[in-house]
């Protein structure tokens, strides 16, 4: 998600880091990797909370498992997030994650359990205001970076099948980002699709039927090979 807010000043010290024209922060790093870390979690806990035990814990499985979602879940999420700052850091605005504290814990919680799950770890804060335009760009590069990723974990499964546990990583990946793409573009609350579809209905249209796509994909309604 990305939100447009005043920014309160940090009363720590603060380390900044550039790559290239964007900046980033040691507060925002540090906000990142909890928050990648909890929706990692929470996801995993939500799909296998039914063998949870001491015996799957400690188990070769678990850990192969928790590792698939680490870089299908963990990227997903990080590179969402980055599509949003970037974007609007291309555009002059400062922009940083922030983390939503209370919510990643409420998530979790619930991913053990309800039967539902509902993802709010935080958004992209950005400082300014943007035209509607700009904000349906920035608020769309998070969903169109999922997208591009379901696309890619496609082609994987494509040029190297989909048996075993690379096939599952492949399949989880096309599941997941299109999962994370469709959630965001909701036209609801403060996601991302409510400003997508304030901006462009035909472009709003083009990315969640690409999604819903995926999804159908990863859920193996459309078979891949």
């Amino acid at each position: 998600m990305a939100d447009f807010v005043e920014f309160k000043e940090e009363k720590i010290k603060v380390k900044f880091f550039k790559v290239g024209k964007y900046k980033f922060s040691s507060i925002e790093i540090y906000h990142l990797t909890i928050a990648m870390i909890m929706i990692i979690l929470t996801l995993f806990v939500f799909q296998y909370k039914e063998l949870l035990s001491l015996e799957f814990i400690s188990s070769p499985t678990f850990f192969l498992l928790l590792g698939m979602y680490a870089v299908t879940v963990g990227f997903g999420f990080l590179f969402h997030e980055l599509g949003h700052k970037l974007v609007a850091q291309h555009y002059g605005y400062i922009s940083e994650f922030r983390a939503d504290f209370q919510m990643l814990g409420l998530m979790f919680i619930g991913a053990l359990f309800l039967p539902i799950i509902l993802l709010s770890p935080g958004a992209v804060m950005i400082l300014g205001r943007p035209t509607i335009r700009q904000n349906g760009i920035i608020s769309v590069a998070g969903p169109l970076v999922n997208l591009a990723l379901a696309a890619i974990f496609t082609i994987l499964g494509l040029l190297f099948g989909i048996e075993g546990f690379l096939g599952a990583i492949i399949m989880t990946g096309i599941f997941v980002n299109s999962f994370l793409g469709i959630f965001n573009m909701l036209p609801i609350w403060v996601l991302d699709g409510k400003k997508v579809l304030r901006w462009s209905k035909p472009i709003y249209t083009i990315v969640m039927c690409s999604l819903i796509g995926f999804l159908l994909i990863g859920f193996g309604t459309i078979p891949l090979l």
